[in-house]
């Protein structure tokens, strides 16, 4: 049941993503159209402190329109591997020092559109410091309980999907 790429046009290439509109041929035989976001692969951690309170970002997210909360994220950089962009995302953005990192899975973010590939990890015993925010970027860390960090990811208070399955998928690792 795949589909086959007939033609493929490049709508728009910017700094971080490309547009393309694709012409596939569907199993059937008939043609359709499909329009694909690239997006460089990215990580995300769901960080839990020695203190057991879960670590999240508040920011501004303009498709949003939205204050949201979220577990450390950001893409990976050409050349860059996804263990180190995770070291990188957890110091600039809650100032991580020292726990213990460890994969936990992947997953595509959004596979109707768009070919992000998200590597989620855990943090344990997380010891956080000063951030060092990129130029542009404006955050507030949170800190909540564990057992309000798992009710947060249920109810709708953590809304993005990354942050709703790193904290459900590492509640579910440790037990709670």
């Amino acid at each position: 049941m795949e589909e086959t790429v007939l033609a493929r046009q490049t709508h728009f290439k910017g700094r971080l993503l490309q547009l393309d509109v694709v012409d596939v041929e569907l199993a059937d035989g008939s043609r359709g159209v499909r329009e694909v976001v690239y997006h460089p692969n990215a990580v995300c951690a769901a960080v839990l402190t020695r203190q057991q309170e879960w670590v999240f970002v508040r920011q501004f997210r303009l498709p949003a329109e939205a204050l949201l909360l979220e577990v450390t994220a950001g893409k990976i950089d050409a050349g860059e591997d996804p263990d180190q962009a995770i070291l990188r995302e957890l110091r600039e953005e809650i100032g991580y020092q020292s726990g213990q990192i460890h994969r936990l899975m992947e997953f595509w973010s959004t596979p109707g559109f768009c070919n992000e590939r998200m590597t989620c990890y855990v943090v344990s015993d997380a010891q956080l410091g000063n951030s060092a925010l990129d130029e542009g970027e404006f955050l507030e860390v949170v800190t909540v309980s564990a057992q309000e960090g798992l009710a947060m990811a249920l109810d709708g208070r953590l809304a993005d999907a990354k942050s709703v399955a790193a904290i459900l998928a590492w509640a579910r690792f440790l037990g709670l």
